[in-house]
């Protein structure tokens, strides 16, 4: 599948398509009444909506253009189904993930990972599965 760059900087690329997955954010807002703004820019980003009030809203980010969309649905839930349907919606997860039991990411070392898992068998915690993260970049 082809994938098109999003991002690219301090040594990790991030990539914005439906069939891959993605470590960036999304800045994105949205309230009780459904109201939505989400950005197409991945820097970071403040929504300041405390004058509110006043009747102004201030959005910083370090760029020179802002792009984005707006949204308005009847419900929190409407506006994240209108969100997702342009953005992308992430995959079910794989039927050995629903078996009883937790999924636990870990990291530390061999000796570290074993030590977790020996104290959840000693609870007689169901264990699903072990995410071991090994990446150190």
């Amino acid at each position: 599948s082809s994938s098109s760059s999003a991002n690219t900087g301090g040594g990790k690329q991030y990539y914005s398509t439906k069939t891959t997955s993605s470590s960036s954010t999304i800045p994105h807002f949205i309230n009780s009444s459904g109201t939505s703004l989400h950005l197409h820019n991945v820097e970071p980003t403040i929504f300041d909506f405390t004058s509110s009030d006043a009747g102004w809203y201030s959005i910083r980010t370090p760029c020179s253009v802002l792009s984005g969309t707006f949204l308005s649905a009847n419900s929190i839930l409407q506006a994240c189904e209108l969100h997702t349907a342009s953005a992308g919606r992430t995959r079910p997860l794989p039927k050995w993930t629903q078996r009883n039991g937790v999924l636990v990411g870990l990291q530390g070392g061999t000796l570290a990972v074993q030590h977790v898992c020996k104290v959840l068998f000693k609870f007689r915690c169901p264990l699903a599965g072990v995410l071991i993260k090994d990446w150190t970049g």
